[in-house]
C-alpha cells in the first residue's frame, strides 16, 4: 500500500521545481483557492461526483482513480489541503513527484507494480473518454507495446522505477499533465504561459502598431474626418443653441458613416481589390470588424443625435409629439432609429451564433428600409451615400443573376465528427482560387437562406467540395438530411444555388516566403485547398514560399477523419519538405490523466509506427500547443525574414494568437468570421 509523500506547506504551491520562489506566488495560490471553492460542495470538500464533473470525465471508474491520487487520508473526499498539494505536485512538482502520482493512478490494486491488465484497463478507459470508438484490440496492442518497451526486467509488469524511466523518456507526456492541471484550476487564465517573462507594455503596443499600420492609418483618417465634420456643423449652427449644434454635428457624422458602412459588405469589390497588386495592402481581412465597428458608431451617433433633438424640442416647443410625428424629419428619424435598433440587437454574437441565426439574417435585410429612410430623413445623405449605394446595388443585381443558376449536390456525407461533406457539380464558367468561399442556398434545408462556406477542394478539382460543421439550425439540418439520405440509400442529386466565389485571407499565403497556417476544428477548411495548391505551385516554382508550418487542432480523433487523406497525400508527395505538419488533439481536461494511453502512443510512434490517431507519419500531439514557444521557434528559424501567420477558428484563440504574433513581430491574418 502507498504512503503519501511528506507534504510541503501549502505556501510552497508557488515554488518552482528548483525551489526558487515562483514569480506568480500570490496569484497562483489565489487561483488554486478559487478553483477549489468552485469545485467543492457546500461541505467544503470535493466528492467523487464533483471531481468527475469538474474534470469533465465520463467514466466514474477513471474519476475514482483520480480521487485515489488526491485523497491522501483515504476518507473518500478531497479536502482543500489535499487539493492544493496535489495540484502543486502535478503542475509544478519535480519529475519524481509527478511520476509518483501517475504511478498511483495506474496501480489499481495498490500492490506496488502495474500489471499488464491494469495498463490495458487504463488505456481502454482513456480511449473511451476520447469518444474514439473503443476497440479492445487497440487497447491490447497499445498495452503490449508499452509493456514491452518499459519492462526492462522482463517480469511482466512495471515497477515504479521502470514507469518513471518510461515517462522521463517522453517529456511531452509530462508537460501535458501540467498543462491540463493548469486548465483545470484556471481554464481562462493562460496560467502556464503567464509564468514566462513578459515584454514591456510599451514594446507590445509598438509591435501591434507596426503589424497593423494600415488599419491604424485608416482609423486615424476616419477619426479625423468625423472630428472635422462634427466641428464644421457645430460651428455652423452656433446661433441655434448647443443642443442643435450637437444634433447637427452628429448628423454630419451619420452621413459619412452611413455611406461607409456599405463598403465592407461589397464582397465582389473587395475580392477584386484583394487580387489587385498594391491595393491588397489595405486591411481587407478586417472588413467584417470594420463593418461592425461602423455599426456601433452609427448607433451611438444616432442616439446622441436623437437625444439632442428631443432636448431641444422639449426646451423650446410645446408640441413635442407634433414635432416628432407631424414632420417628415421627425417621423423618418424615429423610424430610422427603430429599424437600426432592431438590426443592431439581432446582430449581436449571441444571436448570430445561436440556433436563431435566421433572426440575424432576415433582420439585416432591413438595410434596404434603412437606406430609403435615411434618404428621406437627411437632405444631403444622397451626396454621401449615392456612389456606395449605386455600386452596392449593381453588385447585388449581379449576385442575384448569378444566384439564379442552380447546380447539383452530387453527394452529401454525414461524418461522425458532426461535419457534413458536400460534393457539388461545378457550374459552367465557375472558377475559384485556393482559400475562396461562396454562399450556398439549399432549398431542401432552408428555401430562402444563404450561408457562407469555404471551398475545401483545389481550384483544378472536377467538383466543388465543402466541409460544414454542425453549429446552428441550418448546418444541423443539413447534417440530418445527409444522414437520412444515407440511411435510405438516396443518391439522387439535390438542387443548390451558389453565390461567389469571394476571396479570403488565406489566399494571400501564396505571396509569403514563410507562412504558418493554423486551423482549429472546421477552421481548417480554407487551408485544405491552399495546401494542395501550394504544393503543386511550389513544385512548379510559381510561388516565393520556402516553408509552410501547418497546425491543425481538434478535440477528438473523429474530427481528423476527412482531412487525413489529403495530409497523407501531401506527406507522400512533399519530397522537398516544404510543409511541416503539426497535428494537435486538444480534447478535454481528462487528457492529463490519460497517461498510459498517451505514453503508449508515444512509444509506438518512436518505434517507427504510423501515428495512432491519424495514421500519418506526423505524430499527433495531445493538448494545446504553447503558441508563444512554437511561434517564437519558427520566428527564430526564419530570421531575419518575415513570417506570416494565417488563422481560421474560434475568436478566443484568435485573440490569443493575435497578441502573441504582435509580441513576436509576426503578421497575423484571420479569415473573416
Amino acid at each position: 500500500m502507498y504512503k503519501a509523500e511528506p507534504a510541503e506547506p501549502v505556501r510552497g504551491a508557488a515554488l518552482e521545481a528548483s525551489g526558487r520562489p515562483h514569480p506568480l506566488d500570490a496569484r497562483l495560490l489565489e487561483l488554486m483557492q478559487r478553483a477549489f471553492s468552485s469545485h467543492a460542495g457546500s461541505d467544503g470538500r470535493i466528492d467523487l461526483g464533483e471531481l468527475q464533473t469538474s474534470l469533465e470525465i465520463q467514466s466514474e471508474a477513471l474519476a475514482r482513480r483520480v480521487l485515489v491520487v488526491f485523497d491522501d487520508d483515504g476518507d473518500g473526499f478531497v479536502s482543500r489541503e489535499e487539493f492544493l498539494e496535489g495540484v502543486r505536485r502535478l503542475a509544478f512538482g519535480s519529475v519524481h513527484q509527478r511520476a509518483h502520482l501517475a504511478f498511483r493512478l495506474h496501480d489499481l490494486d495498490g500492490d506496488g507494480v502495474i500489471e499488464r491488465s491494469e495498463l490495458r484497463e487504463m488505456i481502454a478507459l482513456a480511449m473511451a473518454e476520447e469518444d474514439a470508438g473503443f476497440n479492445p484490440r487497440d487497447a491490447d496492442r497499445l498495452a503490449d507495446t508499452l509493456l514491452k518497451a518499459a519492462d526492462r526486467k522482463g517480469d511482466g509488469h512495471l515497477s515504479h522505477e521502470e514507469f518513471e524511466t518510461a515517462l522521463s523518456r517522453h517529456p511531452p507526456v509530462f508537460a501535458m499533465i501540467g498543462r491540463c492541471v493548469a486548465q483545470w484550476i484556471a481554464p481562462n487564465e493562460g496560467l502556464l504561459t503567464g509564468l514566462e517573462d513578459r515584454r514591456a507594455r510599451l514594446e507590445r503596443w509598438w509591435r501591434y502598431g507596426d503589424n497593423h499600420l494600415a488599419l491604424l492609418l485608416l482609423l486615424t483618417a476616419w477619426a479625423a474626418a468625423n472630428i472635422a465634420l462634427f466641428a464644421h456643423a457645430f460651428a455652423a449652427y452656433q446661433p441655434r443653441g448647443v443642443w442643435v449644434q450637437v444634433a447637427r454635428g452628429c448628423g454630419a457624422c451619420i452621413n459619412l458613416n452611413g455611406a461607409l458602412i456599405f463598403i465592407p459588405v461589397m464582397r465582389r469589390v473587395l475580392t477584386y481589390v484583394r487580387r489587385t497588386p498594391g491595393l491588397n495592402a489595405l486591411p481587407l481581412d478586417d472588413a467584417p470588424s470594420i463593418h461592425r465597428f461602423l455599426g456601433h458608431a452609427l448607433l451611438a451617433l444616432a442616439l446622441v443625435h436623437t437625444v439632442a433633438h428631443l432636448t431641444h424640442y422639449s426646451a423650446t416647443q410645446n408640441a413635442l409629439l407634433g414635432s416628432l410625428f407631424g414632420t417628415r424629419a421627425g417621423a423618418s428619424g424615429l423610424a430610422l432609429l427603430a429599424v437600426f435598433l432592431v438590426m443592431w440587437v439581432l446582430a449581436r454574437p449571441a444571436v448570430r451564433r445561436s440556433d436563431r441565426f435566421e433572426l440575424f439574417y432576415f433582420s439585416h435585410l432591413a438595410y434596404l428600409a434603412w437606406a430609403v429612410l435615411a434618404l428621406l430623413h437627411g437632405p444631403v445623405f444622397w451626396i454621401w451615400a449615392g456612389v456606395p449605394l449605386v455600386v452596392l446595388g449593381l453588385e447585388q443585381l449581379w449576385r442575384a443573376f448569378q444566384r439564379s443558376q442552380a447546380t447539383e449536390i452530387l453527394s452529401a456525407q454525414a461524418l461522425r465528427s458532426s461535419v457534413t461533406r458536400l460534393s457539388i457539380r461545378r457550374a459552367a464558367g465557375f472558377e475559384h482560387r485556393a482559400g475562396d468561399y461562396v454562399f450556398l442556398r439549399i432549398p431542401h434545408v432552408a428555401p430562402h437562406e444563404w450561408h457562407p462556406f469555404t471551398i475545401s477542394s483545389a481550384p483544378d478539382s472536377e467538383f466543388l467540395t465543402f466541409h460544414v460543421r454542425s453549429l446552428g439550425n441550418f448546418t444541423k439540418a443539413l447534417w440530418r438530411l445527409a444522414e437520412r439520405r444515407s440511411a435510405e440509400g438516396d443518391v439522387s442529386p439535390l438542387p443548390v444555388y451558389v453565390d461567389g466565389p469571394y476571396g479570403g485571407a488565406s489566399g494571400q499565403v501564396f505571396a509569403s516566403r514563410h507562412a504558418v497556417l493554423i486551423g482549429a476544428g472546421i477552421g481548417v477548411t480554407p487551408f485544405a485547398s491552399v495546401l494542395e495548391s501550394l504544393l503543386l505551385r511550389c513544385e512548379r516554382g510559381e510561388v516565393p514560399l520556402r516553408k509552410a508550418h501547418f497546425f491543425w487542432l481538434n478535440r477528438d480523433p473523429f474530427s481528423f477523419e476527412w482531412f487525413a487523406d489529403l495530409l497523407r497525400r501531401l506527406e507522400a508527395s512533399d519530397r522537398a519538405r516544404r510543409i511541416d505538419i503539426h497535428i494537435c488533439m486538444t480534447g478535454r481536461r481528462s487528457n492529463g490523466i490519460s497517461i498510459a494511453l498517451n505514453l503508449a502512443r508515444e512509444v509506438s510512434y518512436s518505434l517507427g509506427n504510423p501515428d495512432q490517431v491519424t495514421g500519418l507519419r506526423t505524430k499527433t500531439r495531445i493538448g494545446q500547443p504553447d503558441w508563444r514557444r512554437e511561434l517564437s521557434a519558427i520566428r527564430t528559424l526564419h530570421a531575419p525574414d518575415d513570417v506570416d501567420v494565417f488563422f481560421c477558428g474560434p475568436p478566443g484563440l484568435a485573440r490569443h494568437l493575435r497578441k502573441v504574433c504582435g509580441e513576436l513581430d509576426m503578421r497575423f491574418r484571420q479569415e473573416p468570421g
